[in-house]
C-alpha cells in the first residue's frame, strides 16, 4: 500500500513538472522610469487574489505607486474607464459591443486591449475554456471550427459549404447516419454563448433552431444553486445523440470531450490543461486588461510600467503562484509588449 501511494505521488509530481511553465526565457521587469501616484482599477472580482500578488510584487520596484481597487465584476470594468474613474479595466472576458460603444461614444476611439493572462482550466468563475462533448457511446473523435459553425449556426461564416444537422453529415454511418444532432449549450446571449459565437461562428448571432439552452438556477436571494454547465452535461449524458459545449470541470463518465482543429487539415488538439497552457487549444480564453489610450499617444507612464511588469517574468510567475489563471506563452508576451511602445 505504501509503495502504491509513493508511486501515485511520484506520478502526480511528474505530471506537475511536465505542466510547469518555463519562465527562464521570459524578460525580467526592468523599470523604464520610476513612477508615483495611484493606479485605479475596476473590473473582475475573480481577479482579487491575483491583483494582490501583482501589486505587492510591483511595490518592490515602484514603491511610490498605490492602488485603488474596485474589483466588483467584469461588468463594471469598461464603465469605470469611460466614466473617467479608472486607469485600467480587469476583464474576465473580452469587451461586449455595448460596452465598447459606450467607450467609443465618449472618446471617439476604442479602448486598447492588452492580454495579461490565459484563463483558468477548470476553476469555477475564472474564465475557463469551452469544451465540446459528445455522449460516451458516440464514435466521433474530432471536429473543426467550421464544422461547429455549421452545426450551431446558420450563416456559416467560417466557410462550411452546408449546414450540419445530422450525425451522417459528420460522416457517421450505420444507425447514426440519419439521426439529428441534439444541441445543448449555455444561453446564446450569455457570456459563454457570446464567446462561443465569436470563436466558432465568426461572431454571428444567427443560431440554429432547437438548441437546448441553459442558465444558472438561482435561489430567492440570487445565489447560484445549480450551474448551467452542470445542467448541460446532465442533459447530454441522457441523450446518445447529443452534442454540447461546457466546462471540463463538469465532465462526467457518461460524456466524452472531442479534439478540435482550427480548420480541415490542421492539427486536432485535445482539450487538456497542457494544451490550454501552451495556448494550442482553439477555445481557450484570454484575460484582457483594457486601458484608455488615445491614438498616436503614449500610454501614461504609471500604467505602462505596471503593464510592463505584468508582461514580464515576475508578473507571469505571480500568475503561476496564484494558481487559478494560467500564464501566457513567450510569443504572446512578446506580441503584447510591442503594444506598450
Amino acid at each position: 500500500m505504501m509503495l502504491n501511494a509513493l508511486v501515485a505521488v511520484l506520478v502526480l509530481l511528474a505530471s506537475a513538472a511536465l505542466l510547469a511553465q518555463d519562465f527562464a526565457s521570459f524578460p525580467h521587469y526592468v523599470p523604464e522610469q520610476q513612477v508615483r501616484g495611484t493606479l485605479t482599477v475596476w473590473g473582475a472580482d475573480g481577479m482579487v487574489n491575483l491583483a494582490k500578488l501583482w501589486e505587492d510584487d510591483f511595490h518592490k520596484y515602484q514603491p511610490d505607486i498605490r492602488f485603488d481597487d474596485h474589483l466588483y465584476s467584469t461588468a463594471t470594468g469598461i464603465g469605470g474607464l469611460y466614466a473617467g474613474h479608472g486607469d485600467m479595466a480587469y476583464m474576465g472576458r473580452d469587451i461586449w459591443f455595448i460596452e465598447g460603444l459606450g467607450f467609443s461614444k465618449t472618446f471617439g476611439y476604442d479602448p486598447t486591449r492588452i492580454v495579461a493572462a490565459t484563463g483558468a482550466y477548470d476553476v469555477e468563475g475564472k474564465t475557463f475554456p469551452m469544451i465540446v462533448f459528445v455522449h460516451k457511446d458516440n464514435p466521433l473523435k474530432q471536429l473543426t471550427l467550421p464544422q461547429l459553425d455549421a452545426i450551431f449556426g446558420t450563416e456559416r461564416k467560417l466557410g462550411a459549404s452546408k449546414s450540419i444537422r445530422t450525425w451522417g453529415d459528420l460522416g457517421l454511418g450505420g444507425d447514426w447516419a440519419d439521426k439529428p444532432i441534439h444541441l445543448y449549450a449555455y444561453a446564446n446571449d450569455s457570456g459563454f454563448g457570446i464567446f462561443f459565437s465569436a470563436a466558432t461562428m465568426g461572431g454571428s448571432n444567427r443560431w440554429a433552431c432547437d438548441i437546448h439552452q441553459f442558465d444558472n438556477i438561482n435561489d430567492a436571494k440570487g445565489k447560484t444553486i445549480t450551474q448551467a454547465g452542470t445542467q448541460i452535461v446532465t442533459a447530454l449524458a441522457a441523450d446518445k445523440y447529443g452534442l454540447a459545449y461546457s466546462g471540463i470541470r463538469y465532465a462526467t463518465r457518461d460524456i466524452r470531450p472531442v479534439a478540435l482543429a482550427v480548420r480541415a487539415g490542421a492539427p486536432n488538439v485535445e482539450p487538456t490543461r497542457e494544451n490550454v497552457l501552451n495556448r494550442t487549444y482553439p477555445l481557450l480564453r484570454d484575460i484582457p486588461i483594457y486601458i484608455n489610450r488615445a491614438p498616436g499617444k503614449p500610454i501614461e507612464p504609471k500604467v505602462r510600467e505596471f503593464l510592463a511588469y505584468i508582461l514580464s517574468r515576475e508578473g507571469q510567475q505571480a500568475i503561476s503562484r496564484e494558481g487559478d489563471y494560467l500564464p501566457l506563452t513567450l510569443d504572446v508576451i512578446e506580441q503584447q509588449r510591442k503594444l506598450l511602445k
